[in-house]
């Protein structure tokens, strides 16, 4: 029967004076019932039980309170032919777009876990469960700004996120001491995390983290929006019945876009798993190893760039002969639909729409 316990306080030079110090701790408890209650088995060679609750801090990165001069930077992007400082041999200095915040506080996530450690048949079958939750308190986070600000982004606290999930592993020995000088080992875990942002301030409700640009009308926003995960994206998207099916423009056949922006999902993975094995002869290791990772957006600019420039295979799907969008129907304007009979081209589809 193990307990801990730990305690720490920081200072840190990265925060305000009046926020500098942060006390956090932790207690955690263990016991390994197959020496405690000796039970042990020939199936049964360790059984423990564990469980942890306590908070940890995190202080800023430097130089965010205030807004840095950046030496000698590139002045203007041209690729192998930029214009960099220094010029004529004059030192150049221009100010950060970053704008500094001098009211920032230290990061606290508090995390409670919970799990068990088997091992069976001589360990050559180990298991280890973990379920966790956690929540934090004053993330530091990167947001955008309006470039009409002189700048284009800062560092602030949002007011607190939630993460729980599971954690399961799973090795396996065996030849565990069967075979001289050669050991083969299975190894595989899988993870599950649930990300919601629960509160940003009293005052808002949503948080622009970042906007990627594609072309006009098309860009797409990364967002910290209270009830949902954290980096969800935020951007225009295809009117639809409550079948599903897209509605298009009865004149040209192309798709219409929502009046607001919507949310189009987020880059946290359904889950992560990744399995392997290990060689071992006479010293000498050989390892392989897989991972999974289901689920999760992303905005992909190169996607973009390739579908307007017709060199994604998606932009032949129809041998760029014209066709029907997929599904689509036409809003009546009473509240029924027809069937879409206005054919569109790929041509004009990545290029013109």
């Amino acid at each position: 029967l193990f307990l801990e316990y730990s305690a720490r306080n920081d200072w840190s030079s990265t925060l305000p004076s009046d926020n500098n110090s942060f006390f956090y701790n932790a207690v955690g408890a263990s016991a390994v019932l197959t020496d405690l209650l000796d039970f042990r088995s020939e199936a049964l060679s360790y059984f423990k039980v564990r469980t942890s609750y306590g908070t940890t801090g995190k202080d800023a990165p430097e130089f965010l309170l205030s807004t840095p001069y950046l030496g000698n930077p590139t002045l203007i992007s041209l690729g192998d032919n930029s214009i960099n400082g220094p010029l004529n041999g004059q030192s150049v200095f221009t100010r950060s777009d970053r704008i500094g915040n001098n009211a920032l506080k230290p990061e606290l996530t508090t995390t409670f876990e919970i799990g068990a450690d088997i091992g069976l048949w001589n360990d050559r079958i180990n298991l280890a469960y973990t379920y966790y939750h956690s929540i934090h308190d004053d993330q530091l986070v990167t947001i955008s700004l309006p470039r009409s600000t002189g700048y284009t982004q800062t560092v602030s606290n949002i007011g607190k996120m939630e993460n729980k999930g599971h954690e399961l592993t799973l090795t396996l020995k065996p030849i565990q001491g069967l075979v001289k000088n050669f050991d083969f080992e299975v190894f595989g875990a899988y993870s599950k995390n649930e990300n919601e942002v629960i509160t940003i301030t009293d005052d808002i409700d949503e948080l622009n983290i970042g906007t990627f640009g594609f072309a006009a009308g098309t860009t797409v926003s990364q967002v910290a929006k209270e009830g949902l995960p954290y980096g969800t994206f935020k951007g225009n998207d295809f009117k639809r019945n409550d079948e599903g099916q897209v509605i298009v423009d009865g004149n040209t056949g192309f798709p219409v876009y929502t009046d607001e922006d919507v949310y189009l999902g987020n880059n946290q993975p359904d889950y992560l798993l990744n399995f392997g094995a290990n060689f071992n002869y006479k010293g000498f290791g050989l390892r392989v190893l897989f991972d999974k990772r289901k689920g999760g957006l992303f905005a992909s600019q190169t996607k973009y760039n390739t579908n307007f420039n017709g060199t994604n295979v998606n932009t032949t799907v129809y041998n760029r002969e014209s066709f029907i969008f997929p599904n689509s129907i036409v809003d009546n304007g009473d509240g029924t639909f027809s069937e879409n009979t206005v054919a569109i081209t790929e041509q004009d589809y990545f290029t013109n729409y």
